[in-house]
């Protein structure tokens, strides 16, 4: 469904909306019609590329089919966004980086130089 502005142009999001979100957001602050404007604008590009992408990554799966993984993909890789499923297939687990040996080793190898430079420039400042 689109809706046209006061330009003639033909709108995604309708203006209410908008209002409806800046007023959940900030309850006592009141938008000029050229900020919802923009942020409509900044709303629909964003909309407008998330789905070009997505049916990119529909074409390239020999789809002619646009899927909500593949929006879900396009947000993950092109804009960092992760969107829960409602699915336990689909849990994203985060697993914190294991550094290793030898890269522990470097650390403490930096801190024991860091300590003993430390130590010598006291040294210097007590003579």
């Amino acid at each position: 469904v689109k809706m046209g502005d006061k330009r003639g142009n033909e709108r995604i999001i309708p203006r209410e909306n908008i209002q409806t979100l800046c007023n959940q957001v900030t309850k006592n602050d009141v938008f000029d019609p050229e900020v919802e404007d923009l942020l409509i604008d900044i709303a629909e590009d964003f909309i407008t590329n998330v789905t070009k992408n997505a049916c990119i990554l529909a074409s390239h799966r020999d789809s002619d089919t646009l899927e909500a993984n593949d929006i879900k993909l396009c947000l993950e890789k092109n804009w960092g966004i992760y969107v829960p499923s409602s699915t336990m297939d689909d849990t994203k687990t985060i697993k914190k980086p294991h550094p290793s040996a030898t890269h522990t080793k470097r650390l403490e190898d930096i801190k024991n130089y860091q300590s003993s430079e430390k130590d010598v420039s006291s040294s210097k400042k007590k003579k």
